[in-house]
């Protein structure tokens, strides 16, 4: 039965995919550099970019987050550094997007800083997404991922009134093995 329902939302994923008017990567337009911008970061007050650099069938991706938020009663600023490897199934010239499978290494660092108080949360991870990358114009990128992440973080807390994290999965400071969702949307140079 469990098998049976994965299969049927992987056939139900490759029908939805066909229906879209995109294609995929085109390589022989001689595009092998992508530039991403993540947009739903910005609600959290960080600007999300990612650079990735193809080479055939599979590339690799830096990417950076730069997180400031400053209000009355406390501040935040953090930094994010990402390094992973995606190789794509399908040949790069499909009709249907281009599915991949990407591992990649992290880094993130946020200090958060109040009236009585200064937290320094360091976080370490690993994860494993795949996604499906689409072409919607020429150049136009929009990239859809899903996964898992291993995450292991360190808090320095000081002062009277330390902050709480780590409580859930989407917390600061969480420990351990969490869903990653995203889309990012860029282009083709």
């Amino acid at each position: 039965m469990k098998t049976l329902k994965l299969l049927s939302v992987f056939i139900m994923l490759y029908m939805v995919s066909n229906f879209y008017p995109v294609k995929a990567q085109d390589f022989q337009q001689g595009y092998k550099n992508e530039l991403l911008l993540g947009a739903f970061q910005l609600f959290n007050n960080s600007f999300y970019g990612s650079y990735e650099r193809y080479y055939g069938n599979w590339g690799t991706s830096f990417t950076t987050a730069f997180t400031f938020r400053d209000s009355y009663d406390e501040s935040k600023t953090g930094i994010l550094f990402q390094v992973s490897q995606k190789f794509y199934f399908n040949d790069v010239t499909a009709d249907y997007g281009n599915f991949y499978f990407s591992p990649g290494l992290k880094y993130k660092y946020v200090e958060i800083t109040g009236h009585n108080f200064t937290d320094r949360i360091t976080t370490y991870g690993f994860q494993i997404v795949g996604g499906v990358k689409y072409d919607v114009l020429e150049r136009f990128v929009i990239d859809f991922y899903f996964g898992g992440k291993m995450d292991y973080s360190v808090i320095e807390q000081s002062g009277s009134e330390p902050g709480k994290y780590g409580n859930n999965y989407f917390s600061l400071g969480f420990t351990g093995v969490s869903p990653v969702i995203n889309c990012t949307f860029g282009f083709r140079f």
